[in-house]
């Protein structure tokens, strides 16, 4: 979990919910942000559920 800067406590409701949480891209906020400037996009759904469950 530190190796992929998983905070422990919410990784569980990270699953649970993955398809209410993220859409196309998930993991920490810098490559959301990354891929959502790469696809031209404005924003990704997830970016709330990435700044709770990513260190």
């Amino acid at each position: 979990m530190q190796r992929l800067e998983i905070k422990q406590d919410n990784w569980v409701d990270g699953i649970q919910h993955y398809g209410n949480h993220f859409y196309k891209v998930v993991g920490i906020m810098r490559h959301l942000l990354e891929e959502t400037e790469r696809q031209g996009r404005k924003w990704f759904k997830g970016q709330s559920a990435a700044r709770l469950l990513y260190q």
